[in-house]
């Protein structure tokens, strides 16, 4: 696993799984990820290392047993405009290829 980090997940702070989950995307060759039940309050973004993970989730004052994230790798983060609406079960983003812009969902 990672330095640092229990090897059991249940006793990682929800935020640093993240970094975790960049090592295992990075080793993998991955260059975007869909990910479910992240467990993340509220919405929003962390850059690590190699990737940007983007979340949307149920409000901080909520039990989470849900959420939805998308893992973009960073050297191709500028193809990307990050999510700005979703809900705790479905997030999107819209990536700009030379064919024409895809949009990738997390649901």
């Amino acid at each position: 696993m990672c330095p640092g980090l229990s090897d059991d997940l249940q006793q990682v702070n929800d935020a640093r799984k993240t970094a975790i989950i960049d090592r295992e995307l990075a080793k993998r060759n991955t260059d975007i990820a869909a990910l479910q039940e992240t467990s993340l309050a509220a919405s929003g973004s962390l850059k690590e290392e190699e990737f940007t993970f983007f979340w949307k989730g149920l409000g901080p004052d909520k039990h989470r047993i849900h959420g939805v994230s998308i893992a973009v790798r960073n050297t191709i983060l500028s193809s990307v405009q990050p999510p700005f609406q979703g809900t705790a079960r479905i997030i999107s983003l819209l990536l700009n290829t030379s064919c024409g812009p895809t949009h990738i969902f997390s649901t």
